[in-house]
């Protein structure tokens, strides 16, 4: 019975040996060609997803973090008498307060129930009045950033540069 199985298992060894180097045939030499192809467009998809991962690899991200401005000690005050020397109209005072607040032509406009092209006018009057050049950026209204504005306009809102901690 051992002779048997074992001629068994090398009549089947044989076989699979037969079958292996006929498929090496028919694979490698006759389709040699689709076999050449075949790693050639693997070679060309591993660097295609190589080239896309490292296009797509993730950018800086800038994180915009708004910090509230320190508070003044006193609460805010109109100098009347510095606005009668200056000639500032009610509207233009209004105004520049919505600057001081740090609010752009737009939002003014809207908090007023104005027109941008109102604004325009009234803060350009206003600067005028100020001694200031006009702002040199954007369509050239007044810069309404906050840090922007002079000793003038922070003496006007009340803001002395000298004792206002961000002044």
């Amino acid at each position: 019975m051992k002779k048997a199985v074992f001629l068994y298992g090398i009549s089947g060894g044989l076989l699979i040996a037969a079958l292996k180097f006929t498929e090496y045939r028919f694979l490698v030499l006759q389709q040699s060609a689709e076999m050449y192809g075949g790693l050639i467009a693997l070679l060309f998809a591993g660097v295609g997803i190589w080239l896309g991962l490292s296009i797509k690899r993730k950018k800086d991200v800038i994180v915009v973090k708004e910090v509230p401005a320190a508070v003044a000690d006193r609460p805010f005050a109109v100098d009347q008498e510095r606005v009668r020397a200056l000639g500032i109209t009610p509207r233009e005072l209004e105004i520049l307060q919505h600057i001081a607040r740090g609010m752009s032509t737009r939002e003014i406009a809207g908090a007023l129930f104005v027109s941008e092209n109102t604004v325009k006018t009234h803060s350009s009057r206003l600067f005028d009045k100020l001694g200031e050049p006009p702002h040199e950026g954007g369509r050239g209204g007044p810069d309404p950033r906050p840090d922007s504005l002079t000793s003038h306009d922070r003496m006007i809102c009340g803001r002395n540069p000298r004792n206002h901690p961000n002044g």
